[in-house]
């Protein structure tokens, strides 16, 4: 059980735990301290929900068509690296693994291979924004 005392902190600290600001440590030690309130934990619903509606809170910012392309080259570059690094690991045994694309620079995606193909190779490449 828990002093007023601690619970009086504990209340000051809830918007670092709502945040995830906290070491891992004063996290677990302060969500041990609200475990014991209904008051605490009522407050950390609230907060956590405000957190999470702070993402909508700001206009949808407008990406430059150039920008875009980069950010999904780089994302389909990262996806390619796990996925390769995956198959590396595991000896090429795939069947437990969803069907996610590699990067191929200068050729198509190919799905669950690391393998490349030219563009022109097969099906014609599109492009999509």
């Amino acid at each position: 059980m828990s002093t007023p005392n601690e619970q009086d902190q504990a209340f000051i600290a809830l918007p670092d735990l709502a945040l995830r600001t906290l070491t891992a440590d004063d996290a677990v030690r302060l969500m041990d301290i609200v475990q014991t309130s209904e008051r605490l934990q009522r407050e950390l619903a609230s907060l956590r929900g405000a957190v999470g509606a702070l993402g909508y809170s700001a206009p949808l910012a407008q990406v430059p068509a150039e920008e875009r392309r980069k950010l999904r080259e780089r994302l389909v570059s990262r996806a390619a690296a796990y996925v390769n690094a995956g198959l590396r690991d595991s000896g090429g045994a795939t069947a437990s693994r969803p069907a996610a694309p590699s990067a191929n620079p200068g050729g198509q995606v190919r799905h669950r291979t690391g393998e490349r193909e030219p563009i022109g190779a097969g099906a014609p490449a599109t492009t999509s924004q």
